[in-house]
């Protein structure tokens, strides 16, 4: 259901497979889509399609070629390197450091329930107030796990 239609569902009491209810939710979507949308020219329309044709054939030659661009760190510039030489300097990498563990499954879900369970808890013992609970409690949609990627220092000598 969208939020039109709960909107008026609350306000105006209406049952919600009322066909008006459907209907003028219908024409206000139409009606903002037409209000808050510009159609493109005929000439960004043809220069939309030439840059999409050419990204997809960047894409297919580097698939082609196991190749994998990275941009790089400071320059600004992109680095193509090939996938071998990235997955080698990777284990290379982890077999060095071992500060990296090659994980079977995404455990970042039972982590993020472990955390709010704490937080929840914490502010029902009154451990915590509820402005620190709010600021604490992590973003789903903006949390990821920390991973491994090489960017090339284009900056540096011999950087391949």
């Amino acid at each position: 259901m969208n939020k039109s239609v709960s909107y008026l569902y609350a306000r105006c009491h209406l049952l919600k497979t009322t066909p008006i209810l459907k209907e003028l939710s219908a024409h206000l979507k139409d009606c903002l889509t037409f209000r808050y949308t510009v159609p493109l020219s005929l000439f960004d329309q043809l220069r939309a399609r030439r840059e999409l044709f050419l990204v997809n054939s960047i894409r297919y030659k580097l698939a082609k070629a196991e190749l994998v661009l990275r941009p790089t760190d400071k320059s600004g510039v992109f680095h193509i390197g090939s996938a071998s030489d990235y997955e080698r300097k990777a284990i290379a990498y982890r077999t060095k450091t071992a500060a990296y563990v090659e994980l079977l499954f995404n455990p970042l879900d039972e982590i993020y329930i472990k955390v709010k369970r704490t937080l929840d808890s914490l502010q029902s013992k009154k451990r915590i107030t509820a402005k620190q609970h709010d600021k604490m409690m992590p973003d789903r949609e903006k949390v990821h796990l920390a991973y491994m990627y090489f960017i090339p220092k284009a900056h540096k000598v011999r950087t391949l």
